[in-house]
């Protein structure tokens, strides 16, 4: 079959115009294109990150570590109020959760996000809460009681990668006196006299 030599109106042949698509094609291999999100792509992440925040929030109430874990990306990066100052990878994290939450508590707990945000931009999100957590301790320490009942600060940096959504950095804080002690039994609409 012969390919048709035919001039188009810009003096080219359909032979010229497929090499010049086959040259652009090439020069654009491994070349990123900018995404603009749309409204509708923009509400479907928020949609998805939503939906996984609050089946996180269950597997949490529910202390299922492998349940738990499931949301974090293996390269998370995680600051929480007990040490180390930072956990680098989610299987270091795992580590605490085990050691000052699933072990510890009677499951299931209550687990509540309030006043909470979300900002999303293409293929990440960013999500910052107040959270409030109770329940029971399994066996506390002296001196320690045995109802959990504390209100914290949450953020997190969710990606999404391979189409699904996971956390790669967390924070959880809470507010701390002048004389260095946690401040767990804070609430919203609370204000600190000084």
């Amino acid at each position: 079959m012969e390919q048709s030599n035919t001039n188009n109106k810009d003096g080219s042949t359909a032979v010229d115009a497929a090499a010049e698509r086959a040259r652009a094609a090439v020069t654009n291999i491994g070349k990123t294109t900018p995404v603009t999100v749309t409204g509708a792509t923009k509400e479907a992440s928020e949609g998805e990150i939503r939906q996984l925040l609050e089946e996180f929030a269950d597997a949490i109430r529910s202390g299922k570590i492998e349940d738990i874990m499931s949301f974090y990306d293996p390269s998370l990066i995680a600051f929480d109020v007990a040490p180390p100052l930072r956990f680098t990878n989610a299987n270091e994290y795992r580590k605490n959760w085990e050691t000052m939450f699933t072990t510890k508590m009677q499951f299931p707990v209550s687990y509540e996000f309030s006043e909470e945000k979300l900002h999303v931009d293409g293929d990440l999100g960013v999500f910052h809460t107040l959270i409030h957590t109770a329940g029971t301790i399994k066996e506390p320490q002296q001196g320690e009681p045995k109802e959990m009942d504390c209100w914290g600060r949450y953020t997190c940096v969710l990606k999404k990668t391979n189409n699904r959504w996971r956390i790669f950095h967390e924070h959880f804080s809470v507010p701390v006196a002048e004389d260095g002690k946690a401040l767990m039994n804070l609430r919203p609409g609370y204000e600190v006299s000084h």
